[in-house]
């Protein structure tokens, strides 16, 4: 039987809420806001085009917070750019081209280079979320009426899979992945294992690292019910963005599993002790 993840270690519930004031504080635009109240509403309701979980959902606010603040730049662009394109004067969202566009990666670029991050799959990342978010406002609010080739593009748009306004744009992905030089041998599993403090969850977690390695999100969120034992070993279902709900058999970590899961049985217990007691003390509150 395949157990979903019910425990969310990155807590993207407070993420949500977190980026979601930021949004509401910071970002100047009246209009902006409102825009980014539409689309947590259109979201919430998993309406087509949104009906993705709240990890990305997250990752949305996060990156066009990052670009509606880019857009209230003073400096956004120069005089010259204006008159080639006097669009650009107009910084939202309504009025957004491929200029803007290309300007917003400029600045992105440029905000990695400052931070010393590498910057090739970053940037194809903020593309990749801008298209998803103009598809939903173009299918939502449209075009303004002095918008150039308005009408056409909002014909255009039941046909493509992004605003035709950014079809057009394009970056590089990265050349490669990691080399095999680039991976952690078996000597680094190791080290982290003795090295990791002395708790049955550490060492199950770093003894099934060196074993079989594991999105953290995986291995943080078991539960006892995960866990099943039989001659070869521990059988344990994942619930992640490698393993949706697949078994996974561990037999060199069994006796660290196994504290692990005493442990985690006892923490269980603890908590449920901990709720039944908090539900008899709000009765008794409430008696009094």
């Amino acid at each position: 039987m395949s157990y979903k993840r019910e425990v969310d270690i990155h807590d993207f519930e407070r993420r949500k809420s977190y980026w979601l004031y930021r949004i509401g504080t910071e970002i100047k635009n009246k209009y902006h806001r409102e825009v980014m109240g539409r689309f947590y509403k259109d979201w919430d309701k998993g309406i087509r085009g949104l009906d993705f979980g709240l990890p990305r959902f997250t990752k949305y606010l996060q990156q066009m917070f990052v670009i509606l603040r880019i857009l209230e730049l003073p400096d956004f662009a120069t005089q010259e750019e204006i008159r080639e394109n006097p669009l650009l004067a107009k910084r939202e969202l309504g009025w957004i081209t491929e200029d803007h566009t290309w300007k917003i990666i400029e600045y992105i670029k440029e905000r990695l280079k400052r931070t010393n991050k590498k910057k090739t799959w970053t940037v194809t990342d903020y593309i990749t979320i801008f298209r998803g978010f103009m598809k939903w406002y173009r299918k939502r609010y449209g075009y303004p009426e002095e918008y150039p080739e308005g009408k056409f593009y909002k014909k255009m748009l039941p046909l493509l899979n992004q605003a035709p306004e950014l079809k057009e744009i394009t970056y590089r992905s990265p050349d490669s992945t990691k080399t095999a030089d680039d991976i952690p041998g078996p000597w680094v599993f190791d080290a982290l294992y003795i090295a990791s403090p002395p708790h049955p969850r550490n060492k199950a977690f770093f003894s099934m690292w060196r074993e079989n390695p594991n999105r953290i999100c995986g291995l943080g969120s078991l539960q006892c019910k995960n866990f099943h034992h039989h001659d070869l070993g521990y059988k344990i279902t994942m619930s992640d963005k490698t393993f949706n709900g697949e078994p996974v058999r561990f037999v060199e970590s069994q006796a660290d599993i196994s504290r692990y899961i005493e442990w985690l049985s006892w923490r269980e217990m603890k908590t449920s002790i901990k709720g039944e007691h908090m539900t008899v003390y709000k009765k008794e509150r409430q008696v009094k």
